[in-house]
């Protein structure tokens, strides 16, 4: 598993435009090692989705530290398991997802709804017992239609019986097939716009998680 590290300063690589006026104080009190950890939505390495979870790792604030979890290896999800015994790539993934202080999803839109190895990976962790259960959250998105939001949406919906509490806002639902440079070839996030939003994500979730350790 590749482990992702960056830390940047306060208040990140936003110009003075951007950072006028913030009380950017409310960002600083989290704890030293704030752990993300991402879970990818497509399996594919040159996924717009997966060049969005490593642009999110190279703006994360100061104090933040990320992972992503890779669940490439899970089996279908079969009960039976439970009893005849859980596979090794189960544990780890559910382990990881445990020893998270704040879970960013990457969320590709297949058939208008979410990909069937990120279900799978979340059926995997959501019982015996559920270790999702009280973790604050974000996501992002890329793909065609509306930028993934009705993937996103499902997530959320699960999300209400998963107890993951998921940010709100700022929301990143990029229309990759409508919008011009914004990713390269490799599946890179090149566009400055998006990179900065993708920024003010991070500090938000960085923010919203401190509410959850107070």
């Amino acid at each position: 598993m590749q482990v992702t590290r960056r830390n940047i300063g306060q208040p990140g690589a936003l110009s003075k435009d951007q950072t006028k006026g913030r009380q950017w104080r409310r960002y600083t009190v989290c704890r030293a090692d704030m752990r993300v950890v991402a879970i990818p939505g497509a399996l594919r390495s040159g996924s717009t989705n997966n060049g969005l979870l490593r642009a999110a790792a190279e703006v994360l604030p100061s104090g933040m530290h990320m992972i992503q979890a890779d669940y490439s290896q899970l089996p279908l999800y079969n009960d039976d398991m439970w009893t005849t015994g859980i596979p090794d790539s189960v544990k780890t993934f559910r382990n990881h997802i445990e020893s998270a202080d704040a879970l960013l999803f990457a969320v590709p839109e297949y058939n208008y709804s979410l990909p069937g190895p990120l279900k799978n990976a979340i059926d995997w962790a959501s019982k015996n017992p559920n270790v999702f259960a009280g973790k604050p959250a974000t996501m992002l998105g890329s793909g065609g239609g509306a930028g993934t939001a009705t993937a996103q949406l499902h997530l959320r919906q699960a999300a209400a019986w998963l107890d993951i509490h998921f940010l709100n806002k700022p929301t990143i639902q990029i229309h990759r097939f409508t919008e011009q440079e914004v990713f390269d070839d490799d599946g890179n996030l090149i566009s400055e716009k998006w990179r900065g939003r993708v920024q003010q994500q991070m500090l938000a979730l960085q923010q919203w998680t401190e509410l959850f350790q107070k």
